[in-house]
């Protein structure tokens, strides 16, 4: 641990340090801290992770070529420059945000404000599935070794989706042949994706504390993938 070696020990300890996972027997969870990002903020958060096209710009423009509230912008970059992880310059009337820290660092010192990117789950005949790209295990398994699971998973930004419209159950089915699994997320999941699945930040946000060494490992794999 000391050296930041991975290694697992089944049945008994799993040591991730990329992805911050340290578990052992009898564990259930990780220690997290109370504070968490609001959507918003986690939703720009992990697009300055992924990349620079934001460093440099101002909140008026964010908020324009993402087609959201100015104030929603505002309100999240504060929060972001509160939690130390960005600084604000301030040019005339306009603000701009640039880096304190990149990628993968950046990922680092912020992954602990991580919060679970849906509300709901919702479960759905899977011929009726119109919309929603993969997510949890089933997009593991369009980016690593892990293998596709019998129920599908998808994400779906819930703004986007009338739950109304579709014949659905809130209780898992016992039997997962022809049943998919609609996550209702509160930030756009197709904004952030990679490859046309749910990004890595976000399946690593609600993903972490499975007690299940396949998909820590491939979460690593993932993590792993992005500068």
């Amino acid at each position: 641990v000391s050296h930041n070696i991975p290694f697992i020990v089944s049945g008994n300890q799993i040591y991730l340090p990329y992805v911050g996972v340290f578990l052992k027997k009898g564990e259930k969870k990780t220690k997290r801290t109370q504070k968490v990002f609001s959507p918003s903020t986690q939703s720009l958060f992990i697009q300055l992770c992924y990349g620079k096209e934001c460093f440099g710009k101002s909140l008026s423009y964010l908020a324009k070529e993402g087609n959201i509230n100015p104030m929603t912008v505002s309100r999240s970059v504060q929060e972001l420059v509160e939690l130390k992880l960005i600084h604000v310059k301030k040019v005339g009337v306009e603000k701009y945000i640039f880096p304190i820290y990149e990628g993968k660092e950046l990922f680092k010192e912020g992954q602990a404000y991580l919060r679970k990117p849906y509300g709901k789950k919702v479960y759905v005949p899977s011929e009726k599935i119109k919309c929603g790209i993969p997510s949890g295990e089933y997009a593991l398994s369009k980016g690593t070794m892990i293998g596709e699971p019998t129920m599908k998973t998808y994400a779906v930004h819930k703004k986007n989706i009338d739950i109304n419209e579709h014949i659905y159950t809130e209780e898992e089915p016992l039997i997962h042949e022809g049943v998919s699994e609609l996550e209702l997320w509160t930030y756009d999941p197709e904004k952030l994706a990679r490859e046309g699945v749910a990004d890595p930040i976000s399946l690593f946000a609600y993903m972490r504390d499975i007690r299940d060494e396949r998909i820590q490992l491939a979460l690593e794999e993932l993590l792993g993938g992005f500068s």
